[in-house]
């Protein structure tokens, strides 16, 4: 509801140490996101090759297409976040 309440907190990645609820299956690392900013000119939210974000989501809470409409999961699991990389470490960047 909108005071989160009953709300189920599962596959998340919480940088810097940051863990604000838990769940099983989060991570506290570096998501490794290639170019984090609020200028969407220049950010890329896209996971670096090495992130521990690829292949650790979920399979049964997952949308079939990424945010640039590619399906998923291209990889033995989902990537969290919004974009599925090709393969682990390979990417097509969509502009």
């Amino acid at each position: 509801d909108s005071r989160n309440r009953n709300v189920t907190w599962d596959y998340n990645i919480y940088p810097y140490g940051e863990r604000p609820m838990s769940g099983p299956h989060d991570i506290v690392a570096d998501p490794m996101i290639l170019r984090p900013s609020t200028d969407i000119s220049i950010s890329d939210f896209r996971l670096d090759k090495k992130s521990p974000a690829l292949n650790a989501g979920t399979s049964s809470r997952h949308s079939d297409e990424d945010l640039t409409g590619r399906r998923r999961p291209k990889g033995k699991a989902v990537d969290m976040g919004a974009y599925e990389s090709l393969q682990q470490g390979l990417f097509l960047l969509v502009r």
